[in-house]
């Protein structure tokens, strides 16, 4: 299956924050590899610490992908900083 969508990543990104034991806030974010109104920046504690959305198909056609892509990126720094122990 080759269809993904902005709620494939959100599932994946929630999962990663259940078994952190953590809180996440998605808002409104404009980055033009994304998608535009499938995108957020993730939020902890009110600190940004990443985005997550869909790849914009100018991107992936410019990088002779031919499948929609989804996915988000972490700072590790600043989520283990995060993490309650």
């Amino acid at each position: 299956d080759t269809e993904v969508s902005f709620s494939d990543a959100l599932s994946v990104l929630e999962r990663i924050f259940k078994e952190l034991r953590l809180d996440f806030e998605l808002k409104e974010s404009y980055h033009k590899y994304l998608i535009e109104g499938r995108q957020a920046d993730i939020y902890v504690d009110g600190e940004l610490i990443g985005w997550i959305g869909e790849i914009n198909p100018e991107v992936l056609d410019k990088l002779e992908i031919k499948y929609p892509i989804v996915g988000f990126e972490i700072s590790l720094n600043k989520l283990m900083d995060k993490i309650k122990i």
